[in-house]
């Protein structure tokens, strides 16, 4: 009897694609399945998560427990897939385009590590909880603050953006923002998120204002740094 040639957490054929391998290098090694080079969803021998490239650049993510994606009752295994997916989001190189019941596909872009644009600003690799969900185009729909990733995909799902894209198979995306979206120059133009306003910075009274209406967001904590830019700690502000 011959023993198929398996790797852990993807087959052998898919292991070298790029987006599979940054997966796998954040995922948590003990969850990976091992996953042979045949149909996987065949054998019992494949218990954890298997990662698998889709044509157009996102991968898919799954959950086999003895190469079943559901148990004995057909009940998904959601949490752990949610568990894996929150493993992408701790960095900001990763985006979650869907989460579904039996697959989460997700994204990489390579800029998700780039040095802050900002001087003064913490490294972007520190986590952040700071969020976006994001449309077809890469714009904001929404911005919102957590500290747990878990939480962050709750959030994203019930959002009403989400559920339509869903009913409208449009893609949407959650992903964690990085320290240089969260500074803003004196003069940068910006948009707050929620309600689509927009205006110029200023500082007033160590605060961000808007020549909008001029007005400070108590929900807005800014402060100056010695290249006189402002920091905004605030995930309700994009810029424009």
């Amino acid at each position: 009897m011959t023993h198929q040639p398996t790797s852990r957490g993807a087959s052998p054929r898919h292991a070298d694609h790029p987006h599979v391998r940054a997966a796998l290098a954040v995922l948590d090694e003990a969850t990976l399945a091992n996953v042979p080079d045949s149909d996987w969803t065949s054998s019992t021998a494949v218990t954890g998560i298997i990662v698998a490239p889709r044509y157009d650049g996102p991968i898919c993510l799954y959950w086999a427990a003895q190469g079943r994606i559901r148990d004995s009752r057909s009940r998904p295994h959601t949490a752990h897939l949610h568990t894996a997916a929150t493993r992408l989001l701790q960095t900001s190189a990763w985006l979650v385009d869907t989460t579904g019941e039996v697959v989460v596909t997700a994204s990489h872009h390579q800029d998700g590590q780039r040095s802050p644009s900002q001087p003064g600003a913490v490294c972007p690799k520190a986590p952040l909880p700071y969020w976006a969900v994001t449309d077809a185009e890469g714009r904001d729909v929404h911005r919102f603050e957590s500290n747990d990733p878990l939480e962050a995909i709750r959030e994203y799902e019930q959002h009403p953006a989400v559920q339509s894209a869903k009913l409208n198979l449009r893609r949407i995306s959650l992903r964690r923002l990085r320290t240089d979206e969260l500074a803003f120059t004196i003069g940068q133009r910006v948009r707050h998120v929620p309600s689509g306003r927009s205006g110029v910075v200023e500082v007033a009274r160590g605060q961000l204002v808007t020549q909008v209406d001029r007005v400070c967001d108590d929900g807005l904590k800014a402060i100056m740094d010695r290249a006189t830019s402002l920091t905004a700690r605030a995930h309700e502000w994009a810029p424009e």
